[in-house]
């Protein structure tokens, strides 16, 4: 519902602080940041900040860069998840097929 929301008033989700759950941004704050943003001077331009961001960084990254990466903690849920994948890929045998088919005729036959 807040993101729906953000994208009716032209929000940005990333700029506005979360009251909900784990500091989740529900409906109303969106709301909230949306009618204070209203009462601003109309002069100041939003700033271009990155919609997503990236669970872990693994390179090396400079004063500039470092401004638009913010690591966050993975949630019980998902370290669950992440491990359980871990061990699906590691511990159950996978291959993988591959198979040359002639279509030629079936062209053909679409084409007429």
């Amino acid at each position: 519902m807040a993101r729906k929301t953000a994208n009716e008033q032209n929000v940005q989700l990333n700029s506005v602080t979360g009251t909900g759950p784990n500091s989740r941004v529900i409906n109303q704050d969106v709301l909230e940041f949306a009618s204070s943003r209203s009462q601003q001077p109309v002069s100041q331009a939003p700033s271009a900040t990155p919609q997503f961001q990236q669970a872990t960084s693994t390179t090396t990254t400079t004063d500039d860069q470092a401004s638009e990466w913010t690591d966050i903690e993975l949630s019980q849920m998902r370290k669950v998840i992440a491990e359980r994948l871990l061990f699906s890929k590691q511990s159950i045998p996978h291959f993988y097929i591959q198979a040359d088919i002639e279509m030629d005729n079936i062209v053909r036959y679409n084409q007429k």
